[in-house]
């Protein structure tokens, strides 16, 4: 891309299904992204996909090595580790020896150094909790490069503003969006407020005994709280066809029968809340005109 400054993307590099990092690169291929990508590693692997946010679908999709890198794409690279075999190993070899282990522990000391903050915790497997890496470690680095006064205020303050709240929430809900789409599963939810009141422990309410203090921002049971409401506004801006769930619309006379509505004689009282409701009920078919307009005219002083 002689003359022209390489389009700038954002890869996020997996290893057997955990998030390792994200770079920013400057390249102008699918090929030199992966390549860049898994020299970061730091044990032998292989790419098994690579995936392109697609704005149209808001989703990632499968991307051709071949294709076209645009400004601001956005890609994730999957590596699956290479567990080498030995087979001259000695039957003698005390286990937990062999050098088939050494990815793993690599694996694991490079993901060590990735999440250093002291909220970051493993799990029983050696495996970081959270929806896909989203954990307080994750939350922080976020937060950091979003909103660095945010973190200033509360070293400062011990707590938060509501205006400063409000932005941690928009902020972490967009990225679980991206991550996860506009229909995050309740888990994802619930690690997101956890961590929320990990990184930020002032914000931690406990109403009741047997809460634990995040549900004010996401509450299981209920499915309400600060994320479940940001996600709900940002639902809003959807398109039919991106919706999960559909408004349920009125119900309407589907049958196909006309409905014809008498003319009351002179003097007879008349009930214009009737009309309206029977009018509004009425399908519109060229059966059902006349009524219609007749329903409109007994209205339209109204």
């Amino acid at each position: 891309m002689e003359g022209s400054e390489a389009p700038k993307t954002l890869a996020t590099v997996f290893l057997d299904g955990t998030e390792i990092c994200k770079k920013m690169l400057q390249l102008t291929s699918i090929a030199d992204i992966r390549d860049a990508c898994k020299s970061s590693l730091t044990c032998n692997a292989e790419c098994d996909r690579i995936l392109k946010f697609n704005i149209d679908f808001n989703e990632y999709i499968d991307a051709d090595i071949n294709g076209n890198v645009g400004n601001f794409d956005k890609y994730h690279i999957l590596f699956k580790s290479i567990k080498p075999k030995q087979p001259g190993k000695q039957l003698a070899e005390p286990p937990g020896t062999d050098a088939s282990d050494s990815c793993g522990q690599l694996e694991a000391e490079h993901l060590s150094s990735c999440t250093s903050h002291p909220s970051s915790q493993l799990n029983s497997q050696g495996q970081i909790d959270g929806a896909h890496g989203f954990n307080a470690a994750s939350l922080t680095a976020l937060i950091e490069s979003k909103a660095p006064s945010v973190l200033a205020e509360y070293e400062q303050s011990g707590t938060l503003s509501v205006t400063s709240r409000k932005l941690v929430v928009r902020i972490s809900v967009s990225d679980l969006v991206e991550r996860r789409g506009f229909y995050p599963s309740s888990a994802d939810k619930e690690i997101l407020a956890k961590s929320l009141i990990t990184v930020f422990p002032s914000l931690k309410i406990k109403i009741q005994e047997e809460n634990e203090g995040f549900e004010h921002f996401y509450d299981p049971v209920s499915h309400c709280g600060f994320i479940e409401l940001k996600l709900r506004n940002l639902r809003r801006t959807l398109h039919d066809d991106q919706r999960r769930y559909r408004k349920r619309g009125r119900s309407s006379n589907t049958s196909g029968v006309s409905i014809t509505l008498q003319v009351i004689a002179d003097g007879e009282e008349e009930s214009i809340k009737e009309w309206i409701t029977s009018t509004k009920r009425m399908r519109p078919s060229p059966e059902n005109i006349a009524s219609i307009k007749m329903g409109m005219e007994k209205a339209f002083t109204n």
